[in-house]
């Protein structure tokens, strides 16, 4: 920071009214120099304060002379023609919201009148140099040429080619039905966790070089997890931002998992169907409700758990192939696409559970009899491929913007450890959307049966059963996607989709294999009773866990949806109890009995322990059409009003924009004043109110005092002998003729300050008798914000009898914000959203509903500067709720923290169509500065470091 002015520009401000100099936030604020730079100059003295430190306050010299505020890493000083006269020691430098100064003119001297030169830090903004890009292409020749030797290795010694499947009909029609509801699910399934996040994060990349943060945080770096964003930006700009088209890699993804899937296990079930035939048809079957029961509320969206979920299953197929084909070339493509889903996101350490649990096998094909050296070389080749992770994660970045990013993120908050892994389970099983129907059902039952699975292992190997050995690396793969999630620095629920393709293949083989393995153990015998009675247990439980879980889904209204909130139910039949699942078992039991013949029948222990992975299957596939159909029917029930689903199903290019197709607000800046009511009597002299002032000078009514709802106005933000904030009193409004109003038109006032603990602003309905007016009844306007932001209230539907209207207020409370402002009581039209929100103008965006509103433009963040908004679209539920987020709270280096502080704000009273009324969670809000933007030159700079080195500054 570099600012330099004369002192005839300090003498010149001493003539306005603000005194103002320069100031790098709203100087008329309550923080005015206490988070920036604020020098003034009032009689003849000037006063330099920043960060609440005064550091000059002393008469302006005569004559020519000249200041400078320098800030740097060791802290800040100001200079008098040079010479130092005040310092302040000092790690963070000021905020600087804005430039402004009151100073409109100056007078021609030799000095420099008024500057400001800011150094803005973006060292995340790094690019690779030439040397760095010819060890790129480097790597990558070498990894081609890698891949290209083992291909010609393997084409010497003849790898195995794969054979045709029985039963490709039955496997074809599965196909198409995973298919067609997986690419259906695009259109239908709600949004899921962080889509708005993601897909912003990915859509900055094009203005600032980098993927950052976006929205908290300072825009902090994610090396060493870029390259997904940056596929994710090259689509968004290639087919556009509307929600469907995001989700289209997502699908792709999920499509070429299926296919992992499929492919991993044909060669598992192959040997399968020449002992139990009906594994032809039963196998995809049963494999196509597990991967579906997994991927459905897990796997659509812009996060990458997608692709990471991919690596996984192609990871699984690649080393399950290698060994069975005695192929290096796949055993080294194991090793690239963990190497990718390594790279793509921290739940990425998952993608290395099948190289762990095939580990032996590559070993095995590795050795293969060969010389300890040749070993080694062959060894080298393979994991080589590996090496795809550090190409991809450090192309666009460095070890430096990886610690420099940790320093940043650290230094805000705490990342979770091994130790809290708990959290991610208490969150599942909550009433919350992490803890869905659909997103428990999979989890826990692919638990149970990793727990089967261990029992399994351990007693075919005491009896020397043979399991086979797709089943034992699917299971032992799963278990450690498990462990591994352990290590992710966060536990959210919605990282279980990393898993979804291995887990969804061991859960679809062992639901096939666990019967017949069983059976093997014990034949000649009988299977001992208690353990299909105890597996029996084991999945009703889970059953109904899982059914007991709410049908929520994160930042979404469930418009059209069959039971929101509660958890799935069809008629009586609630599947969250257990009674209904036991039923359903005995249901299952009694089929299999009907069905059996001879010996198997009298088998009380093999009929239930058949039933069992029946009954799993079926609450898969209850749960997948229960999931598929209520969105699908919410799309159809909504298509006469709005829904998320709806939308993108009749318009998935977005071309009406999706959600805001279905906002409206009551528009203030054309809001009419209610006209005064004649020969009505005159209220009563306000105490300690007055009218067209009363509030914070910097933050007046945003549409403007004497216009639109705004015409007139009163406050008791005065002093009176103490702070304003601690004056009381009350005032009466005249009577207003009452309008007819519809729900296109309603009465509404603007307030600001405290509407509670004490304070009152109520309307009062009156009716006309005798020369005066009789009041009829009354009505609060409240709500729990203590905040000089302005809201909108709307006064409720007068009585049939009442033609007045007037408001009543009272200031009793005293302590920050203990004041009362309001607005005459206004006619405002219903408005949509796109009509009041700047054209083409950059728009706040709750990143929890931002994927929702497409076409609203994300503001840029360059250089290491935010572009000012001037409105935003928000999630929240409460007065002025929405601006609590993280990304409006400084602390938390909020990409909007800046903009409450910058000028007036205003809540604007929104609907949103088709919604419950106590279920809005939208609030829209429009801010109002007279600041120009863009009021400063950039220039572009650069430095090169080393991004080996630890240092950050």
């Amino acid at each position: 920071m570099n600012v330099a002015f004369s002192c005839d520009a300090a003498r010149a401000a001493s003539r306005t009214a603000d005194g103002v100099v320069l100031s790098t936030t709203e100087p008329t604020g309550p923080d005015a120099g206490n988070i920036g730079l604020l020098v003034t100059a009032r009689g003849g003295t000037l006063q330099i304060t920043a960060l609440a430190r005064t550091l000059v306050e002393s008469p302006i010299p005569e004559g020519g002379c000249s200041y400078r505020v320098v800030g740097d890493a060791a802290g800040m000083t100001v200079q008098l023609n040079g010479i130092v006269v005040a310092s302040l020691p000092t790690e963070a430098l000021p905020n600087v919201d804005m430039l402004t100064t009151s100073v409109t003119t100056l007078p021609a001297s030799g000095t420099p009148g008024l500057s400001v030169s800011l150094r803005v830090d973006d060292q995340f903004a790094s690019s690779p140099t030439a040397l760095k890009r010819v060890l790129i292409a480097v790597l990558a020749l070498s990894l081609a040429v890698v891949g290209l030797l083992l291909a010609l290795r393997d084409r010497r010694h003849g790898a195995e080619r794969p054979r045709a499947w029985p039963g490709v009909r039955a496997s074809i029609s599965v196909d198409v039905v995973v298919v067609a509801v997986m690419s259906s699910w695009m259109f239908l399934a709600p949004s899921t966790d962080d889509d708005g996040y993601y897909a912003a994060m990915a859509r900055n990349i094009r203005a600032s070089g980098f993927v950052g943060n976006y929205y908290q945080l300072y825009d902090q770096n994610f090396t060493p997890f870029t390259w997904f964003y940056y596929v994710l930006g090259w689509w968004q700009q290639l087919a556009g931002d509307a929600p469907v088209v995001q989700r289209v890699l997502s699908l792709v993804f999920g499509l070429l998992t299926w296919l992992c899937v499929r492919r991993f296990s044909r060669h598992a079930l192959q040997s399968w169907t020449d002992r139990y035939p009906r594994t032809r048809w039963i196998g995809p079957v049963v494999l196509a409700a597990a991967f579906l029961a997994w991927w459905l509320p897990q796997g659509i969206g812009v996060r990458p758990e997608s692709i990471v979920a991919l690596c996984g299953a192609m990871t699984l197929l690649a080393v399950s192939e290698a060994a069975r084909r005695d192929s290096l070339l796949l055993g080294w493509t194991a090793f690239v696409t963990a190497g990718l889903g390594f790279a793509a996101h921290p739940t990425g350490f998952t993608a290395l559970a099948p190289l762990i649990a095939g580990g032996p096998q590559l070993w095995r094909l590795i050795r293969d009899g060969h010389r300890p050296r040749l070993v080694f070389v062959r060894a080298a080749g393979v994991v080589s491929g590996f090496a795809i992770a550090s190409l991809v994660a450090f192309a666009d970045g460095s070890l430096r913007d990886f610690i420099r990013g940790q320093e940043t993120f650290l230094g805000i908050q705490n990342q979770e450890g091994w130790t809290t892994e708990f959290v991610r389970y208490s969150f599942l099983l909550s009433d919350i959307a992490m803890g869905s129907y659909a997103k428990r059902i999979a989890v826990l039952v692919t638990i149970v049966a990793l727990v089967w699975f261990i029992a399994l292992v351990a007693a075919t190997r005491a009896r020397e059963v043979e399991v086979p050995v797709a089943l034992k690396l699917a299971g032992w793969s799963s278990i450690l996607t498990f462990l591994l999630l352990w290590f992710t620095p966060s536990k959210w629920t919605h990282h279980f989709g990393a898993i979804s393709g291995v887990c969804g293949v061991f859960l679809g083989l062992m639901l096939v294999m666990a019967v017949p393995l069983v059976r093997e153990l014990y034949a000649p015998r009988r299977v001992p009773f208690v353990i299909p009675l105890v597996a029996a247990a084991s999945a009703v439980v889970a059953l109904a866990l899982a059914g007991s879980g709410p049908n929520i889904w994160p930042y979404t209204w469930l418009i059209g949806v069959r039971r929101p909130i509660e958890p799935p139910a069809v008629n009586v039949v609630d599947f969250g109890e257990p009674l209904w699942w036991v039923a359903a078992l005995i249901v299952v039991v009694a089929a299999i009995a009907l069905l059996g013949r001879g010996q198997a029948v009298r088998d009380r222990g093999h009929v239930l322990l058949r039933a069992v992975p029946v009954l799993v299957v079926a609450g898969l596939l209850i749960n997948v059409g229960y999931l598929f159909g209520t969105f699908a029917q919410a799309a159809v029930r909504t298509t006469d009003t709005w829904s998320f689903w709806g939308a993108n199903l009749s318009d998935p290019g977005a071309s009406r924009c999706n959600a805001a197709q279905a906002v409206s607000v009551l528009d203030p800046f054309t809001a009419q004043a209610l006209t005064p009511a004649v020969d009505t009597p005159q209220p009563p002299a306000p105490r300690n109110f007055v009218s067209g002032a009363g509030f914070p000078v910097g933050e007046p009514p945003v549409p403007g005092l004497g216009t639109g709802a705004a015409q007139q106005v009163w406050g008791s933000f005065i002093s009176t002998g103490s702070s304003p904030e601690r004056t009381t009193g009350e005032v009466t409004s005249g009577w207003y003729d009452l309008p007819r109003t519809s729900e296109e038109q309603r009465v509404v006032t603007l307030a600001a300050g405290t509407l509670s603990d004490g304070n009152t602003l109520t309307a009062v309905f009156g009716r006309r008798a005798g020369g005066g007016v009789v009041p009829v009844s009354s009505a609060p306007l409240s709500d729990d914000a203590r905040d000089p932001a302005w809201r909108t209230l709307t006064l409720p539907d007068a009585p049939a009898t009442a033609d007045t209207v007037r408001l009543e207020a009272v200031d009793a409370t005293g302590g920050i914000h203990g004041w009362l402002a309001f607005t005459a009581p206004s006619l405002a039209s219903s408005t949509p959203l796109l009509d009041v929100l700047p054209s083409n103008g950059p728009v706040g965006i709750g990143w929890q509903i931002a994927f929702q509103f497409p076409c609203l433009r994300q503001p840029v963040v360059r250089d290491g500067i935010t572009e000012p908004v001037s409105a935003a679209v928000l999630w929240g539920d409460g007065a002025l709720n929405g601006l609590a987020d993280a990304t409006w709270q400084p602390s938390r280096g909020g990409l909007f923290a800046q903009v409450p502080r910058s000028g007036s704000v205003l809540q604007l009273a929104a609907t949103l169509r088709g919604a419950a009324p106590d279920e809005p969670y939208l609030q829209v809000f429009v801010f109002n500065t007279k600041l120009r933007t863009g009021g400063y030159e950039v220039t572009r700079g650069g430095r090169t470091v080393p991004g080996w080195s630890t240092a950050t500054s």
